[in-house]
């Protein structure tokens, strides 16, 4: 990752979050200071602003060298207490990333988490990044570019072809569908009758034409990428039913 791919990430990372809690603002202190339950980790909308905040100050300081022992989850008892400390926040990681290089971006960092334990980002895990994260898409459009043609030419077996299709679609399902049942043991997120059997048959129809498109798409990026085109481009952006 370049450190301009970053600026462009963080640009985004802090336009998304403003939309966000714009709209949140919106609808009042007294809205956003109920109480919404088990459904997600903190109990309010305040309060959820207020660990993203927490969260962009912890990982600011790590980058900076400290190690924060303070836990994200911050008590903040005002929408409008929360931006008036996340504004300057904001200017200090715009300032921040906007100084950064690309030797910068590749460097190790050390620090301690909230509960003290030592922790490390090594280069190691770039080559992993680079194989499985960058090039996976191009490796699976490459063969399934590779497996139609020879396909239909004889070069392959249809019993290992179907055996292969067969597996590599189980795995990918069975994988996600437990993600989703661990998360509803742990949370009951989905507590109508008919949303966790809607949710299992859309974890089987994604990997049934979408997930292939969606490596498509990424394979145009990371072309895009490669040569050098690494902005976001022009986005027009509307409201839900305009």
């Amino acid at each position: 990752m370049s450190a301009l791919m970053l600026r462009d990430l963080y640009e985004y990372h802090r336009w998304a979050n403003r939309k966000l809690f714009d709209v949140a603002a919106a609808l009042g202190e007294e809205a956003c200071a109920k109480d919404l339950g088990k459904h997600f980790s903190v109990p309010s909308l305040t309060r959820m602003f207020a660990h993203i905040y927490g969260a962009d100050l912890n990982w600011l300081k790590r980058f900076k060298g400290t190690s924060p022992t303070e836990s994200p989850f911050f008590e903040i008892a005002t929408m409008a207490e929360v931006r008036r400390q996340w504004d300057p926040l904001e200017a200090e990681q715009r300032a921040f990333v906007e100084g950064l290089t690309d030797p910068d971006v590749t460097r190790e960092i050390h620090y301690k988490t909230s509960r003290g334990e030592a922790f490390h980002v090594a280069l190691g895990v770039l080559p992993y990044l680079l194989i499985f994260e960058v090039f996976e898409p191009v490796l699976q459009i490459g063969g399934l570019l590779i497996a139609v043609p020879a396909f239909f030419l004889g070069l392959l077996d249809w019993g290992y072809l179907r055996l292969l299709i067969v597996v590599s679609l189980a795995y990918g399902i069975s994988v996600t569908l437990m993600a989703v049942l661990l998360s509803d043991m742990a949370t009951r997120r989905y507590m109508r009758g008919r949303d966790l059997p809607l949710l299992v048959a859309v974890v089987v129809l994604e990997h049934c034409g979408y997930r292939q498109l969606n490596a498509w798409w990424s394979c145009i990026g990371t072309v895009q990428a490669m040569r050098g085109q690494t902005g976001w481009g022009v986005m027009r952006r509307r409201a839900f039913g305009a």
